[in-house]
């Protein structure tokens, strides 16, 4: 009965298939060795609550930021790996069963291995899973245990086996107690009751488990004979899911949230999947070939899928903005969608290569084709409302779903390239190596006022679009060899005109070159010429005021066909290198490829606006549905974190955002990421300091290398933005002070001043006292040499004035006498006084 109901399933499964049921799609990228990951066997994932990814290897467990991995040196050889709440459970074969709280952390220890007895199972914690109140459940051989407050407790499941790593999955259906799904039925452990009872169920009892996950009020399990249950909780009611296809085993579940909907990825070995919308079996999400998958892990904040595989870290972002849309019958050979337009209803309308016109809208195909199978479709054209096909034989119309041809007299032998109708009731009918026809509308009647334009104009020049402006103007664009392909009708002429004829066009370097493919008009009415080797945007008087073209901007590709603008006035054009977008706020040119989830890159058959910013473009069999501004704007996480900090070459653990340098550091490398795991192209950072207003870009490169910092403090602001010139928010703030040697500090200033203004003042009390020292030497010099005057000048001076006054009394001059002994008193009397003063 199974394998009847296998067999149905299997089928079903692939009419799914066939109708092209619309799914999510996901870019892969494989991170390997090469580039920073531990190896390339990767055993589980898991997302911390900042967003890092933290990768567990036999080599130990790194943290990924998006570019690059940072190892934690203690742990070795994960055996077992759990993440919950803000702690990281572990068993490794260190240290045993341990805890730590990020990359940088010390293991703490909650049970030790012991390998120095004949206990198998003291060195085994497999399956960790922890209860609301703390309780961290393992296994080991024979044994569910539990460790709590450095107590212990075990109970016996699987006596005398003797085969570690048996797949075990904990679950807590209610508080208090825990369900363990083991390859020998369901064993239920209550609080109070402290022991591990079979689950009274025969059928959940009786089944051999080999994954199970808690999803709000239901379980969802897998077993070894591939059954798939979901079993409701509150209700104990049992239902059987769908087998895998193909026979495939569900080696693990992952918490999968779309649209607030919280729903289980299954992953086997080597394919992932996702019940579908009726229920009624799976979508292959990613297929794995050749290798093993060992762990799916959903990260439910940037949508990605993060799957550790035996060939590296696989990463699976869901493509934002991008849809594929197969045609309902796919042609064995290559079938490319040439020509697609919208219509007022917006339903889509193309033809192939196979000349088969196709409807499509909200998933739904419509086939028409022409009678005659000689016909060449070109072009399809919305006239009137009225589905209007150019042909290699004239124009064909779709009329009650049948397609006629239109009767248009005197038309030429000469293929209808695409048609218009103008605001003046005329339909202008491009040809292919014969002059444009014109015709009245709706009554068809031939418009015989010929273009006055040579008759080599037409035969010589290859004519490949037709558009009417704004302003009632009709313009062609095509292959001139002798001029520049952009030409506009003239009706007081009745002829067209090159604008590059016109007098400000003279300067030939307005033009991108001399082949135009396709014509569009802007929002604001001017018009866009793509072509070989770039574009032009025309005003509408024909002056050309902008040129962007592959030498001057990085254009992946020259061959450039359809062309129109976006909301933001931006202009997008497909080449045969994937779709591209100029952006005129920025004078950038950014590229949408395969690295974005487009199916191919080669992009030049149909294209058609079909709203302000989503667009159709033509593959081989079918078409692609491309959102803009989803690709180029996607919301931002808005989340910026330092990831590592160098200085002077040695890797310093970060603590909060704040850094010290001692007086012999002076290099400083700050490593930092948004975190979006996106795609490194489009994601750019810049910086500046509080005191500056002038940010410095710093390109795709999350790095800030800042030598030979001098002493002070610094306060730095770094921000996130994508390609197009939005910049997140939330900013990284980040302090540095850089403490300088002591020769520099202010100590040292303080202590210098204070040591040359005591040395001053010693100094200048040195040669005070010294100066005084002489003063009162040469004072006392002085002193002795007018002691030494006085006892050389006195006797001599005093006897000679005797002898004189002795010379008057012997002459008998008792008067002269007198008068000269007087004097001479006088005079001892005022050399006595005076003798003691050094001037007089």
């Amino acid at each position: 009965m199974a394998g009847l109901y296998y067999k149905i399933f299997t089928m079903l499964f692939l009419l799914c298939g066939s109708v092209g049921y619309s799914q999510t799609a996901y870019h892969e990228e494989v991170i390997q060795f090469n580039q920073g990951l531990p190896s390339d066997i990767v055993l589980k994932t898991q997302v911390d609550a900042k967003g890092f990814v933290y990768v567990v290897t036999p080599r130990g467990i790194a943290r990924y930021d998006g570019y690059r991995f940072k190892n934690n040196a203690a742990v070795r050889a994960v055996h077992s790996f759990l993440r919950h709440q803000d702690l990281f459970y572990l068993h490794d074969g260190v240290h045993g069963l341990f805890t730590i709280k990020n990359v940088d952390d010390k293991p703490a220890i909650i049970s030790k291995n012991n390998y120095q007895d004949s206990n198998p199972n003291n060195d085994h914690y497999d399956n960790i899973f922890v209860d609301s109140n703390g309780r961290v459940w393992c296994s080991d051989f024979n044994y569910i245990k539990y460790f709590i407050g450095g107590k212990s407790k075990s109970f016996l499941y699987n006596p005398g086996n003797k085969t570690s790593g048996n797949s075990i999955a904990f679950c807590e259906t209610v508080v208090g107690e825990v369900w363990a799904f083991t390859a020998n039925g369901l064993l239920v452990w209550k609080e109070g009751g402290n022991q591990v009872e079979a689950h009274p169920n025969p059928d959940l009892n009786s089944t051999a488990y080999t994954a199970a996950i808690k999803i709000n009020s239901s379980l969802f399990l897998a077993a070894a004979d591939g059954r798939i249950i979901k079993y409701n909780i509150p209700e104990g009611q049992l239902t059987n899911l769908p087998y895998l296809p193909k026979g495939d085993n569900v080696l693990g579940f992952a918490l999968h949230r779309v649209k607030g909907k919280s729903e289980p990825l299954l992953y086997s070995r080597n394919r992932i999947y996702r019940m579908n919308q009726n229920g009624s079996g799976y979508d292959i999400l990613y297929n794995l070939e050749k290798n093993q998958i060992n762990h799916v892990l959903a990260d439910t904040v940037t949508g990605i899928l993060w799957v550790s595989t035996n060939r590296g870290l696989v990463k699976l972002s869901p493509v934002q903005g991008i849809r594929e849309k197969k045609l309902p019958e796919l042609s064995d050979k290559v079938n490319h969608i040439v020509a697609i337009v919208q219509d007022s209803r917006n339903v889509l309308w193309m033809i192939d290569r196979n000349n088969t016109l196709w409807s499509h809208k909200t998933g739904a195909w419509k086939k028409y084709t022409v009678a005659d199978r000689t016909v060449q479709l070109n072009n399809v054209n919305i006239i009137d409302k009225k589905v209007v096909l150019s042909a290699s034989n004239g124009l064909y119309i779709l009329e009650n779903d049948v397609i006629n041809k239109m009767p248009l007299p005197d038309f030429p032998d000469a293929q209808a390239k695409k048609c218009i109708l103008t605001r003046n009731s005329e339909l202008w009918i491009l040809c292919v190596g014969a002059p444009a026809q014109r015709y009245g509308w709706p009554g068809l009647y031939k418009i015989n006022d010929s273009f006055l334009n040579e008759e080599a104009y037409w035969q010589e020049n290859q004519w490949n679009d037709i558009i009417e402006n704004a302003d009632g103007k009709i313009w062609i664009a095509g292959w001139t060899p002798k001029n520049y392909g952009m030409n506009c009708y003239n009706p007081k002429r009745n002829r067209f005109i090159d604008i590059a004829e016109l007098p400000f066009n003279r300067e030939r370097k307005k033009f991108f070159g001399d082949y135009n493919t396709k014509a569009g008009l802007t929002r604001d009415g001017q018009l866009l010429f793509s072509g070989y080797g770039g574009f032009n945007r025309v005003e509408a008087n024909g002056n050309i005021n902008k040129k962007v073209d592959i030498i001057d901007y990085p254009i992946a590709n020259g061959h450039i066909e359809g062309i129109a603008d976006d909301s933001g006035g931006n202009v997008v054009f497909a080449t045969a290198d994937g779709l591209h977008v100029y952006n005129f706020s920025t004078d950038r040119v950014t590229r949408i490829s395969g690295s974005d989830g487009l199916p191919t890159d080669d992009l030049v058959y149909g294209f058609a606006k079909t709203g302000s910013d989503t667009y159709a473009l033509g593959i081989d069999n079918g078409f692609v549905e491309v959102d803009i501004k989803k690709i180029l704007h996607p919301a931002f996480l808005n989340r910026l974190e330092l990831t590592s900090v160098n200085v002077d070459g040695v890797q310093r653990i970060i603590n909060g955002n704040h850094i010290e340098l001692t007086k012999d550091e002076n290099d400083l490398v700050l490593h930092f990421s948004n975190l979006s795991f996106s795609d490194k192209q489009k994601a750019f950072y810049r910086y500046r300091f509080t005191d500056d207003k002038h940010w410095n870009n710093l390109g795709n490169n999350p790095e800030l290398v800042l030598n030979h910092i001098t002493p002070g403090k610094y306060n730095l602001i770094i921000q996130a933005g994508n390609h197009m010139g939005d910049w997140q928010p939330n900013e990284l703030n980040i302090s540095v002070t850089a403490h300088p040697p002591f020769y520099r500090s202010d100590w040292f200033y303080v202590l210098a001043t204070l040591t040359i203004v005591s040395l001053v003042l010693l100094g200048n009390n040195y040669l005070l006292r010294r100066q005084r020292k002489e003063t009162r030497y040469k004072q006392k010099i002085k002193e002795a040499e007018m002691q030494t005057l006085r006892t050389q000048m006195n006797p001599h001076f005093m006897f000679n004035t005797l002898n004189s006054i002795n010379s008057f009394i012997i002459e008998n001059q008792p008067e002269a006498a007198s008068e000269y002994l007087t004097t001479f008193s006088r005079l001892m009397r005022s050399i006595l006084e005076y003798s003691k003063e050094e001037f007089i």
